[in-house]
């Protein structure tokens, strides 16, 4: 009787011991993928910011080629920031309708969803640095 209550205190122990390590290892192999999806979930957040500055840099760019290509308007003290597809213009212009022109010409370029028109008009008693 002994004998078997040993066989059977072996076979217990050897069942335990298996379920503790198979269970362990799958709790182990569940942490690691929870840790890769974690781990992804920031990549991807952080190639999306990337990819969203990229795209306020081209935009930005886009904006101030067209801002000066125009005939109309002087753009050397036109300021352009882009932020999550918004244009804010800034600076000076010469008068409102080179403003208004400077806005319509953003609003123009592909990838814009607004303009902040932040623009002056410079005040002609003033004069420029070309004065001087």
């Amino acid at each position: 009787m002994t004998m078997t209550r040993l066989k059977i205190s072996k076979t217990l122990l050897a069942v335990m011991l298996t379920s503790a390590v198979a269970t362990g290892s799958a709790y182990a192999e569940n942490n690691a993928q929870t840790t890769n999806e974690s781990a992804g979930q920031k990549v991807d957040s952080s190639m999306n910011k990337v990819g969203n500055f990229m795209d306020d840099s081209a935009i930005t760019a886009k904006v101030k080629a067209a801002l000066v290509d125009h005939d109309n308007i002087k753009s050397t003290d036109i300021s352009v920031k882009t932020d999550q597809k918004v244009v804010t213009l800034s600076g000076f212009v010469e008068s409102q309708a080179q403003a208004e022109e400077a806005v319509k010409v953003a609003k123009g370029v592909e990838g814009v969803t607004s303009v902040s028109d932040k623009l002056h008009v410079r005040d002609a008693k003033e004069g420029s640095v070309k004065g001087y």
